[in-house]
């Protein structure tokens, strides 16, 4: 019985860890510019209770949160800024019949590129002590080397999202386990592969 009530309230902690991870999380997103750097930071949290280095909460988010800060700003406006430009370019071409037949793949299969190499991005940040370009390039590699792992990924982030839509309270917990779930699935592979530096 106390072995059962010892698993009991473990499972309870660990819950609750995720619900204040989460929490922290979307009060760092209010201010929408903060959202990467945030983003970043819950990965670190993820990572570290991975690697079982240290279960806190608060103050892992925060450090990592102001670790990370110039990095994931940077990368967050790059990435904002792709993702803005493709869109554009799928609109524009949608409105072009003779060439959008011709040009429309291209355009949609480097948005399926960015959203797959999106998989390891803060995963790579947090893992690795590398430049931006350098986390940009080993995330794309990864993704498209371990192509399964990343659809994965893209499974897991579309599954946050139904189940949101669903259940709306799920917000609550359901960004740091999605979070801690993609991370998990990056070590697997970072276990395999070592990054690409100059």
């Amino acid at each position: 019985m106390n072995f059962m009530n010892g698993r009991f309230f473990r499972v309870l902690e660990v819950l609750m860890n995720f619900f204040l991870l989460n929490l922290i999380w979307l009060i760092s997103c209010l201010l929408i510019v903060t959202i990467f750097p945030a983003t970043a930071a819950m990965f670190a949290v993820s990572r570290q209770w991975i690697l079982h280095k240290d279960d806190s909460v608060f103050r892992s988010f925060f450090k990592h949160f102001k670790s990370n800060l110039k990095q994931s700003f940077v990368i967050g406006i790059l990435w904002t800024g792709l993702a803005f430009i493709l869109y554009m370019n799928i609109l524009l071409l949608t409105e072009m019949e003779a060439i959008k037949f011709v040009l429309l793949p291209f355009v949609i299969l480097s948005m399926c590129v960015l959203l797959l190499t999106s998989v390891f991005l803060f995963p790579v940040m947090v893992h690795y002590d590398l430049r931006v370009l350098d986390i940009v390039k080993n995330a794309f590699f990864l993704a498209m080397g371990f192509l399964p792992k990343s659809l994965l990924g893209i499974g897991v982030i579309a599954g946050i999202f139904l189940l949101f839509i669903w259940q709306p309270f799920t917000i609550f917990i359901s960004f740091s386990i999605g979070c801690y779930t993609i991370f998990h699935i990056s070590k697997k592979v970072f276990d395999i592969k070592q990054p690409v530096s100059p």
